[in-house]
């Protein structure tokens, strides 16, 4: 009993370095996580089963077993909550707001609460290798911060992503900082600062150099490809998103659906509209079929737009486009996703003479709004709303 508690203690460890080396996709790490519950079952307790089974959750994430990852999440709740242990429920909330590209942002961000509520740096800071390679309270504000500019509040997304900052460099974690850096540009590009977006992610592709770690160089390059489009940088940009796309560590795991979708955007900007139009019809199953839908009315709406770019534009195709990412996004509470469909949707309306309902449409939209005026998305709602209000 006493060598099998060696190996089980080695073997969660190896699971974890593995995971955070190369991927969520890792076969060692999978093998590794393996061994250990095999061997937790003889000699472990739930405490020792705990960090195995958070590894697991890694595992079917990059599975794409969206039934045993929402399953294991829950599990994982029930244990800390029943053994008390502030530890085990920061892990557990951790696993519970999931992947920034999920799309459940009401749940994400009420984990995200209730867990930084427990957090204590000073306590759990030194958890973050066994726990997918990040800090807890780092990844906690991250997560938020993406899913708050969704609902409608970037505001304060942006802030959290500053205390998520200022944690990691708190804690001297590289491993957290480099998810700063990485899912920070999601936040860039979502506002089309397509400067700020290189510039987080050319950091973040040197720290995962340094540190030898290849879990976030897929949806880097891919991020880092689209910015390059938005800079003019055509072929180089198209170039990254492809290698991206093709490495191992995105390839069926998370972010895999949402790069799909960046392509398709990255596309329009270069003018490949066909293209651009065959990629996304691709992307929006895969999102379904992922339950990875953070970009899925987005797709929609975008999707909308090319109907409308063809040389025969397809208006009622780009209208039921419209209408149905509106819907998507009002079943996530995704107020910045609906905005940017309901002004798609008025701009066609007033094309066709509606000017009055495309006003409705997107007045009360606009009105419903506190902070963030400063955003691309509300900027284009205000002048098409001034528009639509002239005599």
């Amino acid at each position: 009993p006493e060598r099998d508690r060696q190996e089980l203690a080695f073997q969660t460890a190896l699971g974890a370095s593995e995971m955070s080396r190369h991927g969520w996709t890792s076969p060692e790490g999978a093998e590794s996580f393996s061994r250990a519950r095999e061997l937790c079952l003889r000699v472990g307790d739930e405490r020792e089963l705990f960090p195995i089974m958070w590894g697991f959750w890694m595992v079917y994430g990059a599975r794409s077993d969206r039934e045993s990852w929402h399953r294991t999440a829950r599990e994982l709740l029930e244990i800390a909550q029943k053994r008390g242990d502030s530890a085990l429920l920061v892990q557990a909330h951790h696993a519970s707001w999931g992947s920034p590209f999920h799309g459940a942002l009401v749940s994400q961000i009420d984990h995200a609460e209730q867990g930084l509520a427990i957090y204590d740096p000073a306590e759990h800071s030194a958890l973050a290798a066994q726990y997918g390679g990040h800090d807890a309270g780092v990844c906690g504000h991250c997560h938020k911060g993406i899913a708050l500019w969704a609902a409608g509040y970037p505001d304060r997304a942006k802030a959290d992503f500053l205390a998520a900052r200022e944690l990691a460099i708190q804690i001297s974690h590289p491993g957290s900082m480099l998810q700063v850096h990485g899912l920070g540009g999601w936040l860039h590009a979502f506002d089309r600062n397509w400067q700020a977006v290189l510039d987080s992610q050319n950091k973040a592709l040197a720290l995962s150099t340094e540190l030898g770690v290849s879990l976030w160089s897929g949806r880097l390059y891919v991020l880092r490809g689209w910015a390059r489009v938005g800079l003019g940088q055509v072929e180089d940009g198209l170039s990254d998103i492809a290698q991206g796309q093709e490495m191992r560590t995105l390839r069926g795991g998370f972010g895999h659906a949402t790069s799909i979708a960046a392509q398709a955007e990255a596309l329009v900007i270069a003018g490949a509209t066909e293209e651009a139009l065959s990629v996304v019809d691709e992307a929006i199953p895969q999102m379904q079929k992922d339950d990875e839908q953070l970009w899925e009315a987005n797709a929609n709406t975008l999707k909308g737009e090319l109907l409308l770019a063809q040389p025969i534009g397809r208006q009622d195709d780009a209208e039921a486009c419209f209408r149905d990412a509106i819907d998507v996004a009002r079943a996530q509470a995704a107020k910045m996703w609906e905005l940017r469909a309901a002004t798609s949707l008025a701009r066609l309306w007033q094309t066709q003479d509606r000017t009055a309902e495309a006003r409705d449409l997107l007045a009360p939209l606009y009105d419903w709004f506190t902070e963030g005026f400063d955003t691309v998305d509300l900027k284009i709602a205000k002048a098409l709303l001034d528009e639509l209000s002239r005599p």
